[in-house]
């Protein structure tokens, strides 16, 4: 039997934006974390998988 595990994240970052020449906007930031785990086995005589995919 073979397992792996694998991680996939994301996370906000500010970007810049328009304004009016010589002002200087105040911009919130925002960090939003996601996360997400892929769990999977795979029975390489049968062919047989499980894969579980968690937050």
């Amino acid at each position: 039997m073979f397992q792996d595990e694998a991680g996939f994240g994301r996370i906000n970052k500010p970007k810049y934006c328009w304004c009016e020449k010589g002002t200087r906007p105040s911009v919130p930031c925002h960090h939003i974390r996601e996360f997400r785990y892929a769990y999977g086995a795979v029975e390489p005589l049968t062919g047989e998988s499980c894969f579980v995919v968690m937050s």
